[in-house]
């Protein structure tokens, strides 16, 4: 059996769009540590799999050292990460003058 650590690992770009339709999660944004945390309960119950608090707490941690390494998150602060995700780049809208 995969563990729930490794199955959002794999799914990174789903587990993050998950993330990104519960939080304000952009490319350059922060993320907040109990964002993640929930966001990994959210996203595994989804899968069928159940985890509670402080496993999610565990599980979270080791999704954050893979992304980290991988160079999705950067820690800013010790609760906090930085998201360099340019799929999640926010654009900015013209306004289109009418003639």
């Amino acid at each position: 059996m995969t563990s729930p650590v490794h199955i959002i690992i794999q799914n990174d770009g789903e587990f993050l769009r998950f993330l990104r339709s519960k939080y304000p999660v952009f490319d350059k944004s922060n993320v907040f540590f109990r964002d993640l945390q929930y966001g990994v309960m959210g996203y595994l119950h989804e899968r069928g799999i159940k985890v509670r608090l402080t496993k999610a707490e565990e599980i979270a941690r080791e999704v954050i050292k893979e992304f980290e390494r991988r160079g999705i998150l950067r820690q800013v602060n010790q609760q906090g990460w930085l998201l360099a995700y340019p799929e999640f780049r926010a654009t900015r809208q013209e306004k289109v003058q009418e003639r």
